[in-house]
């Protein structure tokens, strides 16, 4: 049981460059600037895993009511409960900043923070499955789970223009313009395709 600890990363826990694993143990009460029960960062892909655990009750200042993830390449949570557990700024449970996350068959219930993503914060690779969100509040957007994939936001959205403007250009020049052409071809301009045309 890690209870009652304090620190500006991690209040219970910090890993760097780590292989850890973690089986039925409780992270209650702990807090932090930057996870409340957990700091976890790793760019070398050494494992952190945590198997039937509880988080609960634990309070991120910033980011992270539970765990603030940096850089961690695979971080595992499997049957494990989240709960009551709170940021002040985004990621009630957990704050993403980076590297792969899975979550397997636990529960997140009760969570609270003061910004974005109840629950979770998700800026990367996540997998989630078999996982039940109850109860989770966000100040402001995503009241489970905010995900943003940041680093490839700007390339979707010119992606997501460039099919907006194709459809535009292809409904103006089939849906508007046509009429216009058609009513030219027998050499005179019939008032309806012109103002059909001009009204587009």
């Amino acid at each position: 049981v890690f209870a009652d600890n304090v620190a500006t990363y991690g209040g219970a826990l910090l890993t760097y460059y780590a292989d850890v694993s973690f089986t039925d143990t409780t992270f209650r009460n702990n807090a932090s600037y930057y996870g409340g029960a957990g700091f976890l960062q790793s760019n070398s892909g050494a494992p952190v895993t945590f198997d039937s655990c509880t988080f609960e009750d634990n309070d991120g200042y910033e980011l992270g009511g539970a765990f603030y993830l940096e850089d961690a390449p695979t971080v595992s949570f499997t049957d494990s409960t989240f709960s009551g557990n709170i940021a002040y700024d985004d990621g009630g449970g957990i704050y993403q900043g980076g590297g792969s996350l899975s979550i397997d068959t636990c529960t997140f219930e009760d969570h609270y923070s003061s910004y974005d993503g109840g629950a979770l914060y998700i800026t990367d690779d996540a997998a989630i499955t078999d996982t039940v969100f109850t109860n989770n509040e966000a100040g402001d957007d995503g009241g489970a789970i905010y995900y943003t994939l940041e680093q490839t936001r700007m390339e979707k959205d010119i992606k997501i223009l460039a099919v907006g403007l194709g459809w535009s250009v292809a409904d103006s020049l089939f849906g508007k313009l046509a009429p216009l052409w058609v009513g030219a071809r027998s050499l005179e301009f019939d008032w309806k395709n012109i103002t059909l045309s001009l009204e587009a």
